[in-house]
């Protein structure tokens, strides 16, 4: 794990981190637009859960690219994948990540994304490609 001189942990690269590339090469969904059923899907996972916002993300190589995002007051299309909490939950392997309190943790309360959306609670399960079974996003 490494530490940003913020005082936030950066996320790492996936153990098949080449492998996972060329598989979301493969997909074709990077920059693609707007899609109602991820739009759905996003808002639904965020209502369910009672959650402010929602987000689906794609974990390219340098940066998190948004597919859909709910309950935030600005569009989003991309950041860098440092400080990405859904680069944390591809970057593990483990298929989820759960942050109960982003705010409290030493890892994260730091990270400019929990900082500026105001996150308390994280949670996140992988979107996996569907030949490799490799994590794409969260």
């Amino acid at each position: 794990m490494q530490w940003h001189m913020d005082g936030y942990t950066m996320a790492g690269l996936h153990p098949r981190e080449v492998e996972r590339m060329e598989a979301l090469r493969n997909l074709d969904i990077l920059d693609s637009g707007e899609e109602k059923l991820f739009d759905s899907l996003c808002e639904a996972a965020a209502k369910i859960f009672q959650a402010p916002i929602g987000f689906i993300t794609i974990v390219d190589y340098n940066r998190q690219w948004f597919k859909s995002s709910f309950g935030v007051p600005f569009q989003c299309t991309s950041g860098p994948r440092g400080p990405s909490l859904c680069a944390h939950c591809v970057a593990s392997g483990a298929g989820e990540l759960i942050i109960p309190d982003a705010q409290a943790d030493e890892r994260y309360k730091n990270n400019p994304n929990v900082e500026a959306l105001n996150i308390r609670l994280y949670a996140a399960c992988t979107i996996n490609d569907p030949i490799t079974d490799l994590p794409m996003g969260s």
